[in-house]
């Protein structure tokens, strides 16, 4: 399981939770469950994905990639806003040894324009 958690948000900010699951790219979720159970990631290497963005919206910003707003059940709910954000994302295995990073997010103000650069934790 991989998890989001924000360190900072704008001061305008007062909508997100602290923390998400985040989704992984061409992994099957399940959306009825809220258990994500376990993903298998040695066999065949996924990408985790962040925050994304949607040409097709009019907001400017993008949202926390969790399994909520992929789904579109809650995509407001993981909306971020134009601005800088930092975040931990956490990767907890069962088997193994996870690992932790530390990002700023620039949210951007044109889709085109999103930016994560890894920061020390």
């Amino acid at each position: 399981m991989a998890m989001l958690h924000f360190t900072f948000t704008p001061s305008n900010v007062y909508h997100l939770r602290g923390s998400y699951v985040l989704s992984w790219i061409d992994i099957k979720h399940y959306f009825q469950s809220a258990n994500v159970g376990f993903i298998d990631i040695t066999e065949n290497p996924s990408c985790l994905e962040i925050a994304f963005t949607d040409t097709n919206r009019a907001l400017s910003g993008c949202w926390v990639s969790s399994i909520d707003s992929i789904s579109k059940r809650a995509t407001m709910q993981t909306y971020m806003p134009e601005g800088m954000y930092e975040a931990v994302v956490e990767i907890y295995c069962g088997n193994g040894i996870g690992d932790r990073k530390k990002y700023k997010i620039f949210s951007p103000r044109n889709w085109d324009g999103l930016d994560i650069e890894e920061i020390e934790c």
